[in-house]
């Protein structure tokens, strides 16, 4: 059975505050893409979610594609942190060497909340849009 055929895994249980616990979930996972999401334990509605694909020829970067944590109450609690190192933890034992993706130049929340998890950002703005990226040998070049 492939992990896309079983059930959807929990790969992690973690408690945010002492009433709220969630569960992050393996949606999808693919040589090409994948998915985790992030639910309260014991319901079935997501409230966050991190997509991703590899955009190389050679499967050594992945890309994150949407990141998204649906009700702002939900936001500052921790879930978007715990999403993220689960995502590199995947991405390491893939042997990926490097994850990106690209904000708008202007999502200074968002940037900090990256630079907090040790991302770099590209000096180059592209179309309003402004790149990101981790080595995951350990540095940035």
């Amino acid at each position: 059975m492939t992990l896309e055929q079983s059930e959807k895994p929990i790969i992690a249980n973690v408690k945010i505050t002492d009433e709220l616990f969630v569960d992050i979930d393996l949606i999808s996972f693919s040589e090409n893409s994948g998915q985790i999401s992030c639910r309260v334990t014991g319901q079935k509605t997501k409230i966050a979610y991190l997509n991703w694909t590899v955009r190389d020829v050679h499967n050594t970067s992945l890309e994150i594609v949407d990141f998204l944590i649906y009700n702002k109450l939900n936001r500052q609690k921790g879930i978007g942190s715990i999403l993220i190192n689960v995502f590199k933890k995947i991405a390491a034992n893939k042997g990926i060497s490097r994850i990106w993706g690209n904000t708008s130049f202007d999502d200074y929340q968002l940037h900090e909340f990256y630079k907090k998890h040790a991302f770099i950002f590209s000096k180059e703005i592209k179309g309003g849009g402004i790149d990101f990226y981790q080595d995951l040998a350990g540095h940035n070049k």
